[in-house]
């Protein structure tokens, strides 16, 4: 694949090419120290953007609406089933 000539990039391309460029050059302790970096910045942002989980999407309500829904008149599914399918859906929701 050929290179694509820089006259042809958008300012866009440039500024990725240029920050790609960066990285390649950096040492290898100035590119752990840049990735450690970016790791706590976005861990701390996510901390502060992290919001209470209302009531009804608790785990156990999650739990409860699976369960319930598994055990409406749906053919196929009986009390079995729902059996089976308990043990699974608590262990991933609850």
């Amino acid at each position: 694949m050929p290179k694509k000539r820089n006259c042809k990039r958008t300012s866009e391309e440039r500024t990725i090419h240029e920050k790609a460029v960066a990285l390649r050059k950096m040492s290898d302790q100035q590119l752990v120290d840049y990735v450690n970096n970016q790791y706590t910045s976005g861990l701390d942002a996510g901390k502060h953007e992290v919001k209470p989980q209302p009531a009804w999407e608790s785990p156990q309500h999650i739990t409860e609406q699976i369960l319930l829904a598994l055990s409406l008149n749906v053919k196929g599914i009986g009390p079995t089933l729902i059996a089976k399918m308990k043990p699974v859906i608590q262990k991933n929701y609850g």
